[in-house]
Protein backbone atom coordinates (compact mmCIF):
# COMPACT_ATOMS: atom_id res chain seq x y z
CA UNK A 1 0.00 0.00 0.00
CA UNK A 2 1.12 3.57 -1.18
CA UNK A 3 2.05 6.26 1.33
CA UNK A 4 -0.41 8.13 0.05
CA UNK A 5 -3.31 5.52 0.25
CA UNK A 6 -2.38 5.47 3.65
CA UNK A 7 -2.71 9.07 4.08
CA UNK A 8 -5.90 9.21 2.41
CA UNK A 9 -7.21 6.25 4.71
CA UNK A 10 -6.05 8.42 7.76
CA UNK A 11 -7.70 11.39 6.61
CA UNK A 12 -11.06 9.53 5.81
CA UNK A 13 -10.87 7.91 9.30
CA UNK A 14 -10.33 11.04 11.10
CA UNK A 15 -13.37 13.06 8.79
CA UNK A 16 -15.53 10.07 9.76
CA UNK A 17 -14.59 10.33 13.71
CA UNK A 18 -14.96 13.74 13.45
CA UNK A 19 -18.30 13.45 11.79
CA UNK A 20 -19.71 11.04 14.12
CA UNK A 21 -18.57 12.79 17.17
CA UNK A 22 -20.00 16.54 16.15
CA UNK A 23 -23.12 15.18 14.47
CA UNK A 24 -23.78 13.17 17.89
CA UNK A 25 -23.63 15.46 19.69
CA UNK A 26 -25.82 18.36 17.46
CA UNK A 27 -28.07 15.89 17.56
CA UNK A 28 -28.09 15.48 21.37
CA UNK A 29 -27.99 19.10 21.78
CA UNK A 30 -31.82 19.30 19.85
CA UNK A 31 -32.77 16.58 21.31
CA UNK A 32 -32.85 18.13 24.87
CA UNK A 33 -33.60 21.22 23.51
CA UNK A 34 -37.19 19.50 21.70
CA UNK A 35 -37.89 16.90 24.46
CA UNK A 36 -41.54 16.86 23.03
CA UNK A 37 -40.07 16.05 19.06
CA UNK A 38 -38.65 12.34 20.38
CA UNK A 39 -39.58 9.59 23.14
CA UNK A 40 -38.51 9.68 26.44
CA UNK A 41 -37.32 6.70 28.34
CA UNK A 42 -39.25 5.36 31.03
CA UNK A 43 -39.41 6.61 34.44
CA UNK A 44 -37.80 2.87 35.88
CA UNK A 45 -35.22 3.50 33.65
CA UNK A 46 -33.58 6.87 34.78
CA UNK A 47 -34.34 6.02 38.21
CA UNK A 48 -31.74 2.28 37.57
CA UNK A 49 -28.96 4.67 35.41
CA UNK A 50 -29.27 7.17 38.56
CA UNK A 51 -28.53 4.39 41.48
CA UNK A 52 -25.95 2.62 39.18
CA UNK A 53 -24.04 5.55 39.07
CA UNK A 54 -24.74 6.76 42.49
CA UNK A 55 -26.19 10.39 41.00
CA UNK A 56 -26.10 12.48 44.53
CA UNK A 57 -27.41 15.75 43.34
CA UNK A 58 -29.25 17.10 40.34
CA UNK A 59 -25.90 18.35 38.38
CA UNK A 60 -24.42 14.60 38.23
CA UNK A 61 -28.44 13.75 37.49
CA UNK A 62 -28.14 15.97 34.38
CA UNK A 63 -24.46 14.50 33.29
CA UNK A 64 -26.00 11.23 33.21
CA UNK A 65 -28.96 12.57 31.24
CA UNK A 66 -26.68 13.97 28.67
CA UNK A 67 -24.48 11.15 28.42
CA UNK A 68 -27.33 8.70 28.15
CA UNK A 69 -28.66 11.23 25.14
CA UNK A 70 -25.20 10.97 23.36
CA UNK A 71 -24.53 7.26 23.30
CA UNK A 72 -28.44 7.24 21.92
CA UNK A 73 -27.78 9.98 19.46
CA UNK A 74 -24.09 8.03 18.73
CA UNK A 75 -25.75 5.04 18.09
CA UNK A 76 -28.51 7.13 15.60
CA UNK A 77 -26.05 8.78 13.89
CA UNK A 78 -23.36 6.13 13.30
CA UNK A 79 -26.53 3.60 12.09
CA UNK A 80 -27.34 6.11 9.53
CA UNK A 81 -24.15 7.22 8.17
CA UNK A 82 -23.44 3.19 7.54
CA UNK A 83 -26.77 3.07 5.79
CA UNK A 84 -25.83 6.15 3.91
CA UNK A 85 -22.40 4.85 2.93
CA UNK A 86 -23.77 1.22 2.11
CA UNK A 87 -26.49 3.09 -0.31
CA UNK A 88 -23.86 5.22 -1.78
CA UNK A 89 -21.55 2.10 -2.40
CA UNK A 90 -24.70 0.02 -4.26
CA UNK A 91 -25.40 3.15 -6.20
CA UNK A 92 -22.03 3.52 -7.91
CA UNK A 93 -21.55 -0.16 -8.33
CA UNK A 94 -25.12 0.05 -10.08
CA UNK A 95 -23.79 3.63 -12.25
CA UNK A 96 -20.67 2.18 -12.84
CA UNK A 97 -21.10 -1.86 -13.58
CA UNK A 98 -18.29 -2.45 -10.86
CA UNK A 99 -17.16 -1.20 -7.26
CA UNK A 100 -14.56 1.63 -7.69
CA UNK A 101 -12.28 2.05 -4.76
Amino acid sequence: MSAFKIGALALATCLMTAWLVIASWFLNNWWSNHLDFVPKPPPAFGAWLVDIFGSTNAEEAGDIEFLFGYVVCFAIVATLTWLLLVAWRHARTVIFGYCVD
